[in-house]
């Protein structure tokens, strides 16, 4: 299977969809419970940045909201916890997914090939 860096297809996604906070891909709009929260709403078709990477790779869509068996087991691992951890607290934190994608190749430890579909 191919590979492709993660910075470069968190920029490729990003150019995709809108960007979405707390969940990989949003389906339909969520209800606001705060008005403060309008400015983060999840849209439809939303992909947060680590959505965003899976989507340029290739994975169905309706695959990476729930990161299913259409998205390859070991694609997540490849990454490994530390990197996702950081990914995943950067991307609801407010960063956007071009700032993640730039703070992750940034330095040469962060970026990572991942298995790539297309």
């Amino acid at each position: 299977m191919a590979t492709r860096m993660l910075s470069d297809l968190i920029r490729e996604g990003a150019a995709k969809r809108p960007q979405a906070w707390g969940v990989a891909y949003t389906k339909e709009p969520e209800k606001l419970s705060r008005p403060e929260d309008a400015s983060r709403q999840k849209r439809v078709g939303a992909t947060c940045a680590l959505g965003a990477a899976a989507d340029a790779a290739g994975f169905p869509v309706r695959s990476i909201a729930n990161f299913d068996s259409n998205v390859p087991p070991g694609w997540l691992s490849a990454m490994g916890a530390a990197r996702l951890f950081c990914i995943t607290v950067r991307n609801d934190g407010g960063m956007t997914r071009e700032e993640i994608a730039d703070w992750i190749a940034e330095k040469p430890h962060r970026d990572v090939a991942v298995p790539v579909l297309s």
